[in-house]
């Protein structure tokens, strides 16, 4: 072989062996993905089908003939507020709040006062509600948004109803509001990372907080539908818009994905996979930047 051509072809050999920064993170990003898959099974489809349940019952038997109704809202938040810190189920699923809602679907008390969600109509949002109230299932689970609510809006439910000589007389639900979900995923994953990054250390100097910050690659989750994406309230619009334009819910068609896309002119991985236990059509995805 001519000396020239021999070059130019380990020129091209050492090109296609040599990954560039954002190939190794969309590669790392595949069991990132993995370990969120885990989490939404455990801590919250598997936790919240097992807990609510259970919980709707409890909080039967302790409101005893107390109507569900606006009046007696604060004694039933006492009364779930005492069931759920007692349940290991509800106290580790991953959610936005817990509510109350009377037979009219409309919510009468929630668990955390920083949502204003009392007077919501859960019913509207919920499709599925209709069939629980009915007392037609014993639990639901679906997503969905408040009426007048902007269509990017999205809330995850899970509902169960509450029983009063097996009559549904209420249900309580469960919510994970989809941007939160995006942030709560995200933590988890930061977290994983730091504890295998961190060296246990009495004191770490100077020069090797620095080399942590190089070494810790930007981390974000995104939740993807058909038509939309969603991170966390506050992400960075370019990494935002770059992300709509990766087209998830298309690459995802025929199963798992991983790759690259720029930001800015600079490269990132990203790896993204139908998750059907949050909704049809719904996945999670792993972008990730080394610096």
């Amino acid at each position: 072989m001519h000396r020239r051509n021999f070059l130019i072809t380990l020129a091209s050999v050492a090109a296609v062996g040599c990954k560039s920064k954002a190939q190794k993170q969309a590669e790392a990003a595949i069991p990132d993905v993995a370990r969120l898959e885990k989490l939404i099974a455990e801590r919250h489809v598997d936790a919240l089908s097992r807990g609510l349940p259970v919980a709707a019952k409890a909080l039967a038997d302790k409101l005893g003939d107390k109507p569900i109704e606006p009046k007696e809202s604060a004694t039933i938040t006492s009364a779930f507020d005492e069931i759920r810190n007692r349940m290991d189920d509800l106290r580790s699923a991953k959610r936005s709040y817990f509510a109350i809602v009377d037979l009219n679907g409309e919510i009468i008390a929630v668990d955390d006062p920083n949502w204003l969600v009392v007077g919501r109509k859960a019913g509207v949002a919920f499709p599925a509600m209709a069939d629980v109230l009915a007392g037609k299932v014993p639990y639901a689970a679906g997503a969905g948004r408040y009426g007048g609510a902007d269509p990017e809006a999205l809330t995850f439910f899970e509902a169960a109803p509450i029983l009063r000589a097996n009559k549904p007389v209420g249900a309580l639900i469960s919510a994970w509001e989809v941007h939160e979900a995006a942030e709560d995923m995200q933590r988890q994953l930061q977290t994983d990372l730091a504890m295998k990054t961190v060296k246990p250390k009495a004191r770490a100097k100077p020069k090797d907080k620095y080399q942590l910050v190089l070494d810790t690659p930007d981390l974000w989750v995104a939740v993807f539908s058909e038509k939309y994406v969603w991170l966390q309230d506050g992400a960075p619009q370019p990494l935002e818009d770059a992300t709509k334009g990766i087209g998830l819910h298309g690459k995802t068609a025929g199963g798992a994905y991983h790759g690259t896309f720029d930001v800015m002119n600079r490269g990132w991985g990203v790896a993204a996979k139908r998750f059907p236990t949050l909704g049809e059509g719904m996945g999670i995805a792993v972008l990730r930047h080394q610096p």
